[in-house]
This record gives structure tokens, sequence and C-alpha cells, in this order.
């Protein structure tokens, strides 16, 4: 966790987390007061400043990194669903699929594809496109696949650049 902070240094990480937890324990009393009233209340003239600016880590700020990590949770959860409903883990199909899904479950199969694994050799440039041209409509979002496939030149210029690396 205090890597995700941004910070090297276990007492800035624990001064950023007391910060974060205090934030977050003022927001929630105000956003749990019964009534609009009850909530001004609660934020006392000297905390209101606190309360409503981002809890800032060197770099970041910690709502940066909570999108983050829910845009991550978003791939982690969705990059194995199909197009046609078949993947998993919930069975999403087509535009179901958040966009993030859909673009890292084509990326995945093209590096699986175009790489060694201990079971198999790599495909060739040529092998892998035609496989994914297969599975358009099938395994991945047809549109995707066409926007992706003019842009065929410039993935194997990136692989081949950072190939092994």
């Amino acid at each position: 966790m205090q890597n995700l902070l941004f910070v090297d240094d276990e007492k800035s990480y624990l001064k950023g987390m007391e910060r974060m937890l205090h934030q977050w324990k003022n927001e929630w009393r105000i956003l749990t007061a019964p009534d609009v009233d009850q909530a001004l209340a609660l934020t006392r003239e000297n905390e209101f400043d606190v309360i409503i600016s981002d809890v800032k880590m060197p770099g970041k700020s910690v709502f940066d990194l909570l999108s983050a990590l829910q845009y991550a949770a978003t791939i982690a959860m969705t990059h194995h669903e199909r197009w046609d409903g078949s993947g998993y883990p919930r069975g999403l199909k087509q535009s179901q699929i958040p966009i993030q899904g859909r673009i890292v479950a084509l990326a995945d199969v093209y590096d699986a594809l175009r790489s060694k694994r201990p079971y198999k050799e790599p495909y060739s440039a040529k092998d892998d496109w035609q496989t994914i041209q297969q599975q358009s409509g099938v395994h991945f979002d047809p549109d995707l696949v066409d926007a992706i496939k003019k842009l065929q030149k410039k993935f194997e210029s990136i692989r081949t650049r950072y190939n092994d690396q």
C-alpha cells in the first residue's frame, strides 16, 4: 500500500494515511447527516477547507489513486468476457462489456499469441492477425477489431521495439 500512495518513507506513508482516513471520516459524517443544517453544522469553518480539499500525496491525489484502482478493477473483472457472452466471470456480452475490458481482451490475446510459451512457439504476425480476425464478433468487439487492424503496422513496430523487455 505504501507504494500505491506514492511515498518512499514510512513516516510520510503513515501521515498520508492519517490525513486520508480523517478526511473520509469527516466526509462520511457530512454525507450521513439527517439534514442539511446538521451537515453544515458538522463542517466547522476551520475544518471546511480541509474536508473539501483533496488529500494530496506527493505527486498524486488519493482520489486519482482510487479512480485508477477502480479503472484497473474494471479491466481485471471484464477482460475475460467475450463479445458473444461466452466469457467469464459474469457472461457479459457486447456493449455490456466496458470498453477498457474489450481493449485489454484483444491486447491480451494478441500478446499471448505473439509470445513464446513453454507449450508453444510464437505465432507469426500474419497468423496472429488472422486468428484475431476470425474471432471478431465471437471473442472480440468487431468494431474494435476493425479499428485495431488499421493499426497493425504500429502494433508490430511497438512489439519489435519492446520485445522481451
